[in-house]
């Protein structure tokens, strides 16, 4: 994890690269929290739907859309 959050730290990814990246992780709370993290450092926050179709559940995408939205 500390090495994925580096990485969309350090380098401008698109959501689809955040999307594949979201993939290594077999647990949905992983995925999820790495999610909240990247928004914040990617290139392409319009297209950031490509990032929730990687969750299981879709509760969790309705969780993260939630999240998002409460940011400041």
């Amino acid at each position: 994890m500390a090495a994925s959050k580096d990485l969309i730290y350090h380098n401008r990814l698109t959501s689809a690269q955040v999307a594949d990246l979201l993939l290594l992780f077999s647990f949905g709370k992983e995925r999820f929290n790495l999610a909240k993290f990247a928004f914040a450092y990617i290139m392409d926050p319009r297209n950031y739907n490509k990032v929730t179709k990687n969750f299981i559940f879709n509760g969790t995408s309705q969780e993260l859309w939630y999240y998002l939205g409460n940011i400041s």
